[in-house]
């Protein structure tokens, strides 16, 4: 028992004496709490930092002893310490004025001095241009001229005017005129309506004689503006234009032109436009639409999203605007939501969405600029984007494709994986050779076909999904005709179909036959009748588009170029005729209504057209005369007519801002 008190005695005392210990001052230094007697404990400096203690900046420690060490504030200097911290707004610094004095500072004379707070005491300076007064030689002061209060006062011969005071305080006569009393005096050429004897052909002969009339400028100088002179630079009289003068006349940009200067005829009475730059290329894609320029320059337009515009954004753009690349452009294909284009040098470059590797880099990032498709060394002649993969024609023939190997549609003999750079298509998988003599290669949603040789040796090739038969090869076995191959085979059972064009859409291709009649054929998908055979049902083998959905041998004919989009296919004939069948539902087939139509039908709303191109809801037409022309939907701006108007009914030309 009293070994428990004991303890329980000794517990109560050390605890005391603990206690006790510890609300000492000094001897508590470093326990991170400032006591008294303390200016700081650790990284505690309580409230305290450099600018409390008169400096500018630094960092504030505690000393081991419990001190402020201030070693790294002193060296950031403080208003006060002789040095001129102009970074911290100190205009001087004690004695130390910058070689600043009165007149340096924009005053006459006296002297100046600093104030407490570092800047400049000029209350010991006297006058200055801008006080009101005229003092020290100044001819006047703000609006303070002296004796003087008008023109007339400087000088007689002013009529009227305004004196005004530069800011050196020196007298400006720019005010102030005489020209405007009607008389003709001193070196005036004329005063108001009075030009004398003088006429636009007596001044210069160049004029035309008595057409035209003289006039008077405001600084009674001769006016020439109204006489007549095709040649003079000025538009007069009847001229539309004078030299490169083209007044109120549209710019190449608004005529539809990427760039150039319009001329002016010889005779002032017609603007050529011959001087503009043209459109040389055009190409749809899903949402976006690009085109090549006379000068090789790409330009694209539409919605921009992932980049596919190739401007450094992902905005939607209503103009062309100018693509960046290293050399000027020889194809261009825009696809889904990706474009690339071959250029003089024979490379490819690619921009846009790259989450299958349609990109060809490498990667699978996406970019905004073109980026140069990794290893293509050969010279590339071609380039087609689909969905989400991309191929291209070499200039010895061979194809090469990259991207989304979904079905075995880059022809590798693989059904899976994506091929994040480019290789050649397979034309066997037991042995190593490659499809030759391609002349053209066109890419689908999941189906890729290909055209080789020429005349009556040529022969169309597909690989990728056969489903709805999209291969053309003429397999009428479920088993065979919906399976998927992943090299070329070619349609319509192996045989020469002797195509001179083919052209490939989402799901379903076209081919313009070689002969007399050059006849279109497709197969594959036959929604909203873009086989335009007649109906709707999907083709296993190449069908005849029809002219008349009652006359099964009303075959078009005479085709000479042709396009495919998602839904719908146009071709042009060798006559200047514009056909289109499928999908009209926001008036993409140019014929005046919205109706489908499962055959051909004439584009009645254009013409003049070289080539046609057909994209997601919206069609475009180059002209003879380089110019381009969309009709349809026009969501994001697809139609570069500078508007997001829903659907255009006839076709709109693009044009620049």
């Amino acid at each position: 028992m009293k070994k428990m008190i004991f303890g329980l005695v000794w517990s109560v005392f050390v605890l005391f004496a603990c206690t006790t210990e510890s609300g000492g001052g000094s001897e508590n230094c470093g326990d991170g709490i400032i006591d008294i007697g303390e200016e700081c404990d650790g990284d505690n400096i309580g409230e305290e930092s450099c600018a409390s203690h008169g400096y500018y900046t630094g960092t504030l420690t505690c000393n081991s002893d419990c001190t402020l060490n201030l070693v790294q504030c002193i060296g950031q200097g403080f208003c006060g310490d002789g040095v001129i911290n102009m970074e911290f707004g100190e205009e001087c610094d004690g004695d130390e004025l910058d070689e600043q004095d009165c007149e340096t500072l924009g005053f006459y004379e006296g002297s100046v001095a600093c104030t407490d707070s570092c800047a400049f005491d000029t209350s010991q300076c006297m006058g200055r241009c801008g006080d009101g007064e005229i003092t020290h030689g100044e001819e006047c002061d703000g609006e303070n001229f002296g004796e003087m209060t008008v023109c007339s006062d400087l000088h007689p011969m002013y009529h009227s005017g305004t004196l005004t005071c530069t800011s050196e305080c020196l007298i400006s006569e720019e005010e102030c005129n005489y020209c405007g009393d009607g008389i003709i005096n001193g070196d005036e050429e004329c005063d108001g309506v009075n030009v004398g004897e003088a006429t636009c052909h007596s001044e210069d002969p160049l004029y035309y004689d008595a057409e035209g009339t003289l006039a008077c400028d405001d600084v009674c100088t001769l006016e020439f503006a109204q006489c007549n002179y095709c040649g003079d630079g000025l538009i007069n009289g009847v001229e539309v234009c004078d030299g490169t003068n083209i007044g109120t006349n549209l710019t190449c940009n608004q005529k539809g032109y990427p760039g150039g200067d319009p001329d002016c005829d010889s005779d002032c009475a017609a603007i050529d436009y011959i001087g503009c730059n043209k459109w040389n290329q055009i190409s749809t894609g899903h949402a976006h639409t690009c085109a090549i320029d006379t000068l090789g320059r790409v330009w694209c337009w539409g919605q921009g999203l992932y980049g596919r515009l190739g401007i450094g954004t992902s905005t939607d753009e209503q103009y062309p605007q100018e693509v960046s690349l290293p050399d000027w452009a020889t194809s261009i294909s825009a696809g889904y939501e990706h474009t690339c284009a071959t250029v003089a040098g024979g490379e490819v470059y690619c921009w846009g969405r790259n989450n299958y590797g349609q990109l060809g880099s490498d990667d699978t990032t996406d970019r905004s600029t073109p980026n140069q498709v990794y290893g293509t060394t050969s010279v590339h002649l071609q380039v087609s984007t689909g969905y989400r993969h991309t191929c291209s024609v070499t200039s010895s023939g061979m194809i090469m494709c990259w991207g989304d190997n979904s079905y075995g549609k880059v022809g590798r003999c693989s059904t899976t994986g994506t091929t994040l750079t480019p290789g050649m298509v397979r034309t066997s998988c037991t042995s190593p050779f490659f499809l030759n003599d391609a002349k053209e290669v066109h890419v689908g949603d999941s189906h890729t076909c290909a055209r080789t040789g020429i005349g009556i040796n040529s022969r169309v090739y597909c690989w990728g999904s056969n489903s709805d038969g999209r291969l053309g090869l003429n397999m009428t076995s479920a088993s065979l005709a919906y399976s998927d191959y992943a090299r070329p085979i070619l349609t319509n059972g192996g045989e020469y179909v002797n195509a001179i064009k083919i052209s490939v859409g989402s799901n379903h291709s076209c081919l313009i036959g070689l002969g007399s009649n050059y006849y279109v054929r497709c197969w594959g998908n036959g929604v909203l009748g873009k086989l335009g055979n007649g109906g709707t049902a999907d083709a296993i083998y190449p069908s005849y588009v029809l002219t008349d959905p009652g006359n099964s041998g009303s075959y078009l004919g005479a085709a000479i170029r042709m396009a495919t989009g998602p839904a719908h296919t146009c071709v042009l004939t060798t006559s200047g005729g514009n056909y289109c069948w499928g999908d009209n539902t926001y008036y993409t087939l140019a014929n005046g209504t919205n109706v489908n139509t499962n055959f051909a039908v004439e584009a009645t709303l254009i013409n003049d057209t070289e080539t046609v191109q057909c994209g997601n809801m919206h069609t475009c037409w180059l002209s003879f005369g380089g110019e381009i022309y969309c009709v349809g939907y026009n969501g994001n701006g697809r139609l570069g007519d500078g508007t997001t108007i829903d659907a255009h009914a006839t076709p709109t030309q693009v044009v620049l801002p």
